[in-house]
C-alpha cells in the first residue's frame, strides 16, 4: 500500500535545507489529482491544479524558478505490479533550495489550493550539473 503524502513536513524542509548543495535544484512532483473536490461544487483536481499551477507562476518567477515540464501519466515501464499510476509529473528548476523555501513562505502562495487539488504526491528536490 502506498502511503499518502500531499505536503512537506517540517522535517523534511529541514533535511532538505540542511543538505550542503548549492546551487540550481530541479523539483520533481509526481502527482495523483482528486477525481472532484467537495468544498468546490464538485471542481476537478485538475482543474484546481490547474489554477494553482496559474497562481503560483508569479511567486516562481519572483524567486527564479521556472517550469521545465509539465505533463500527463502515460504508461509505467518499471514498477511494482499494482503500484497507482501519477497523473501529472512536474519538473521546476530554482537558482537554490532555499529559493523554494522562500516562495513557499511568501505572503500569498496558494498552497492551500495545491492541497486541496492534490489526492497523493512525491516531491523529491534533485541537484543539476
Amino acid at each position: 500500500m502506498i502511503e499518502i503524502a500531499i505536503d512537506p513536513t517540517s522535517a523534511q524542509i529541514k533535511n532538505l535545507m540542511t543538505q550542503p548543495h548549492q546551487g540550481k535544484v530541479v523539483m520533481i512532483n509526481l502527482l495523483q489529482l482528486k477525481p472532484w473536490v467537495e468544498e468546490t461544487g464538485g471542481q476537478t483536481g485538475a482543474a484546481l491544479y490547474a489554477d494553482y499551477m496559474n497562481q503560483a507562476a508569479p511567486f516562481l518567477a519572483q524567486v527564479g524558478g521556472k517550469v521545465l515540464y509539465f505533463g500527463d501519466y502515460l504508461a509505467q515501464l518499471i514498477a511494482p505490479d499494482g503500484e497507482a499510476a501519477w497523473d501529472k509529473i512536474l519538473l521546476v528548476e530554482y537558482p537554490a533550495k532555499e529559493k523554494f523555501l522562500e516562495m513557499i513562505q511568501l505572503p500569498g502562495y496558494p498552497s492551500a489550493l495545491r492541497t486541496k487539488a492534490v489526492a497523493n504526491s512525491r516531491l523529491w528536490a534533485t541537484t543539476t550539473k
